[in-house]
Protein backbone atom coordinates (compact mmCIF):
# COMPACT_ATOMS: atom_id res chain seq x y z
CA UNK A 1 0.00 0.00 0.00
CA UNK A 2 1.68 3.28 -1.07
CA UNK A 3 1.70 5.88 1.76
CA UNK A 4 2.92 9.46 1.65
CA UNK A 5 6.34 8.48 2.33
CA UNK A 6 6.51 5.23 0.22
CA UNK A 7 5.40 6.41 -3.49
CA UNK A 8 8.67 6.44 -4.71
CA UNK A 9 12.20 7.12 -4.21
CA UNK A 10 12.31 10.72 -4.94
CA UNK A 11 8.73 11.69 -3.90
CA UNK A 12 9.43 10.40 -0.34
CA UNK A 13 12.24 12.07 0.21
CA UNK A 14 10.81 15.48 -1.66
CA UNK A 15 8.10 15.42 1.03
CA UNK A 16 10.99 14.60 3.81
CA UNK A 17 12.80 17.29 2.98
CA UNK A 18 9.90 19.57 2.55
CA UNK A 19 8.77 18.77 6.50
CA UNK A 20 11.67 19.03 7.73
CA UNK A 21 12.45 22.09 5.96
CA UNK A 22 9.41 23.75 7.58
CA UNK A 23 10.22 22.27 10.96
CA UNK A 24 13.86 23.81 11.41
CA UNK A 25 12.16 26.93 9.42
CA UNK A 26 9.78 27.35 12.24
CA UNK A 27 12.26 26.35 15.14
CA UNK A 28 14.01 29.67 14.34
CA UNK A 29 11.48 31.82 15.29
CA UNK A 30 11.77 30.61 19.04
CA UNK A 31 15.44 31.32 19.36
CA UNK A 32 16.04 34.15 17.81
CA UNK A 33 13.88 37.33 16.57
CA UNK A 34 13.75 36.88 12.86
CA UNK A 35 15.35 39.47 10.79
CA UNK A 36 14.20 41.87 7.77
CA UNK A 37 14.99 38.78 5.34
CA UNK A 38 13.15 36.31 7.06
CA UNK A 39 9.95 38.24 7.46
CA UNK A 40 10.10 38.85 3.59
CA UNK A 41 10.17 35.22 2.69
CA UNK A 42 6.55 35.33 4.62
CA UNK A 43 5.07 38.29 3.51
CA UNK A 44 6.46 38.49 -0.19
CA UNK A 45 3.71 36.35 -2.17
CA UNK A 46 6.03 34.38 -4.29
CA UNK A 47 8.53 33.78 -1.90
CA UNK A 48 5.38 32.56 0.65
CA UNK A 49 4.09 30.59 -1.92
CA UNK A 50 6.75 28.05 -1.67
CA UNK A 51 6.54 27.63 1.97
CA UNK A 52 6.62 23.94 2.14
CA UNK A 53 3.49 22.78 4.02
CA UNK A 54 0.43 23.84 1.74
CA UNK A 55 -2.56 23.04 4.34
CA UNK A 56 -4.99 24.74 4.64
CA UNK A 57 -4.19 26.73 8.42
CA UNK A 58 -0.75 27.09 6.80
CA UNK A 59 -1.41 29.38 3.90
CA UNK A 60 -4.13 31.39 6.34
CA UNK A 61 -1.61 31.46 8.42
CA UNK A 62 0.62 33.08 5.77
CA UNK A 63 -1.83 34.86 4.27
CA UNK A 64 -1.99 36.90 8.14
CA UNK A 65 1.04 37.98 8.12
CA UNK A 66 1.33 38.88 4.67
CA UNK A 67 -1.61 41.43 5.36
CA UNK A 68 -0.85 42.49 8.94
CA UNK A 69 2.65 43.64 7.62
CA UNK A 70 4.36 43.89 10.91
CA UNK A 71 7.14 46.00 11.80
CA UNK A 72 10.49 44.12 12.55
CA UNK A 73 10.64 46.29 15.94
CA UNK A 74 7.51 44.98 16.72
CA UNK A 75 8.08 41.63 15.85
CA UNK A 76 11.47 41.93 18.26
CA UNK A 77 10.08 42.94 20.94
CA UNK A 78 7.01 40.16 20.73
CA UNK A 79 9.87 37.58 20.59
CA UNK A 80 11.44 39.48 23.65
CA UNK A 81 8.77 39.09 25.83
CA UNK A 82 8.01 35.68 24.44
CA UNK A 83 11.27 33.85 24.74
CA UNK A 84 13.32 36.46 26.47
CA UNK A 85 14.82 36.26 29.86
CA UNK A 86 12.33 37.44 31.28
CA UNK A 87 9.93 35.56 28.35
CA UNK A 88 6.06 34.73 29.26
CA UNK A 89 6.49 31.19 27.59
CA UNK A 90 7.95 28.22 29.23
CA UNK A 91 9.41 26.24 26.10
CA UNK A 92 11.92 23.41 27.55
CA UNK A 93 9.54 19.91 27.97
CA UNK A 94 11.14 19.40 31.86
CA UNK A 95 9.06 22.81 32.40
CA UNK A 96 6.02 20.89 31.54
CA UNK A 97 6.84 18.03 33.98
CA UNK A 98 3.92 18.65 35.69
CA UNK A 99 1.44 17.55 32.95
CA UNK A 100 1.14 14.09 32.15
CA UNK A 101 -0.58 14.24 28.81
CA UNK A 102 2.23 17.05 27.84
CA UNK A 103 5.38 15.10 28.84
CA UNK A 104 3.92 11.29 28.59
CA UNK A 105 6.37 9.19 30.11
CA UNK A 106 8.64 11.49 31.79
CA UNK A 107 5.68 13.16 34.23
CA UNK A 108 7.22 14.76 37.27
CA UNK A 109 9.89 16.96 38.34
CA UNK A 110 12.41 14.08 40.00
CA UNK A 111 12.54 12.71 35.98
CA UNK A 112 14.54 15.81 34.22
CA UNK A 113 17.78 14.06 34.85
CA UNK A 114 16.54 11.30 32.94
CA UNK A 115 15.30 13.22 30.59
CA UNK A 116 17.86 15.36 29.69
CA UNK A 117 20.57 12.61 29.95
CA UNK A 118 17.85 10.43 27.56
CA UNK A 119 17.62 12.92 25.03
CA UNK A 120 21.78 13.82 24.91
CA UNK A 121 22.19 10.23 24.03
CA UNK A 122 19.82 9.72 21.11
CA UNK A 123 20.73 12.71 19.75
CA UNK A 124 24.27 11.94 19.56
CA UNK A 125 23.21 8.06 18.43
CA UNK A 126 21.71 10.02 15.35
CA UNK A 127 24.51 12.15 15.07
CA UNK A 128 22.05 15.47 15.36
CA UNK A 129 24.13 18.61 16.45
CA UNK A 130 21.84 21.75 16.52
CA UNK A 131 23.84 24.16 15.39
CA UNK A 132 21.40 27.13 14.84
CA UNK A 133 20.02 26.04 18.66
CA UNK A 134 23.61 25.94 20.11
CA UNK A 135 23.89 26.82 23.90
CA UNK A 136 20.00 25.84 24.14
CA UNK A 137 18.76 23.52 26.78
CA UNK A 138 18.47 19.47 24.64
CA UNK A 139 14.87 19.72 25.64
CA UNK A 140 14.18 22.89 24.46
CA UNK A 141 11.21 23.02 22.03
CA UNK A 142 13.19 24.52 18.73
CA UNK A 143 16.07 21.71 19.21
CA UNK A 144 13.33 19.25 19.67
CA UNK A 145 11.86 20.32 16.36
CA UNK A 146 14.88 20.47 14.45
CA UNK A 147 15.59 16.63 15.95
CA UNK A 148 12.24 15.39 14.53
CA UNK A 149 13.19 17.18 11.27
CA UNK A 150 16.61 14.84 11.16
CA UNK A 151 14.90 12.19 11.61
CA UNK A 152 12.14 12.46 8.97
CA UNK A 153 14.60 13.25 6.23
CA UNK A 154 15.79 9.60 7.11
CA UNK A 155 12.46 7.24 7.57
CA UNK A 156 12.53 6.57 3.69
CA UNK A 157 16.22 5.14 4.06
CA UNK A 158 16.19 3.55 7.28
CA UNK A 159 13.06 1.87 9.23
CA UNK A 160 14.95 2.58 12.34
CA UNK A 161 14.54 6.31 11.79
CA UNK A 162 10.85 5.54 11.23
CA UNK A 163 10.61 3.84 14.65
CA UNK A 164 12.61 6.81 16.29
CA UNK A 165 10.81 9.54 14.34
CA UNK A 166 7.70 7.58 15.72
CA UNK A 167 8.31 7.44 19.33
CA UNK A 168 10.16 10.73 19.66
CA UNK A 169 6.83 12.44 18.61
CA UNK A 170 4.50 10.76 20.54
CA UNK A 171 7.23 10.94 23.73
CA UNK A 172 8.57 13.88 23.81
CA UNK A 173 6.57 16.25 22.05
CA UNK A 174 2.87 16.09 23.49
CA UNK A 175 3.34 19.81 25.52
CA UNK A 176 3.58 21.25 22.36
CA UNK A 177 -0.34 22.07 22.37
CA UNK A 178 -0.15 23.45 25.44
CA UNK A 179 3.11 25.82 24.43
CA UNK A 180 1.90 27.04 21.55
CA UNK A 181 -1.36 27.50 23.23
CA UNK A 182 0.65 30.19 25.75
CA UNK A 183 2.23 31.38 22.24
CA UNK A 184 -1.24 32.27 20.66
CA UNK A 185 -2.60 34.39 23.60
CA UNK A 186 0.64 35.80 24.51
CA UNK A 187 2.27 36.95 21.68
CA UNK A 188 1.00 40.73 21.02
CA UNK A 189 1.90 40.82 16.81
CA UNK A 190 0.27 38.53 14.18
CA UNK A 191 3.57 37.27 12.91
CA UNK A 192 3.72 35.08 15.90
CA UNK A 193 0.08 34.14 16.48
CA UNK A 194 0.66 33.30 12.97
CA UNK A 195 3.97 31.38 13.63
CA UNK A 196 2.16 29.44 16.39
CA UNK A 197 -0.12 28.25 14.13
CA UNK A 198 1.84 27.29 11.61
CA UNK A 199 4.41 25.33 13.69
CA UNK A 200 0.83 23.21 14.87
CA UNK A 201 -0.22 22.56 11.61
CA UNK A 202 3.38 21.12 10.41
CA UNK A 203 3.16 19.27 13.55
CA UNK A 204 -0.07 17.71 12.71
CA UNK A 205 0.99 16.79 8.98
CA UNK A 206 3.85 15.20 10.12
CA UNK A 207 2.02 13.30 12.74
CA UNK A 208 -0.29 12.39 10.23
CA UNK A 209 2.38 11.57 7.50
CA UNK A 210 3.74 8.93 10.33
CA UNK A 211 0.84 7.47 11.38
CA UNK A 212 0.30 6.61 7.27
CA UNK A 213 3.64 5.01 7.87
CA UNK A 214 3.16 3.26 10.75
CA UNK A 215 -0.31 1.76 9.19
CA UNK A 216 0.82 0.89 5.85
CA UNK A 217 3.71 -1.31 7.38
CA UNK A 218 0.56 -2.82 9.81
CA UNK A 219 -0.87 -3.88 6.26
CA UNK A 220 2.29 -5.61 4.43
Amino acid sequence: MATPWQDSVPEQRLRAVQRATALFSLARFYVEAPNSEVLRRFTDPQMAATWPVRDERSVAAMEQIASAGDPGRVVADDFAGLFGPAGTVKMAESEYAGDREATGAHSGGSARAGLIRSLREVYRAWRYQPLKMAGFPVDHFSVQLGFLGHLITQVGDDTGAFVQARDFYAGHLGYAERLLDHVERGARSVTYRAIAQMTRAALDVVGDELASVERSRGDE
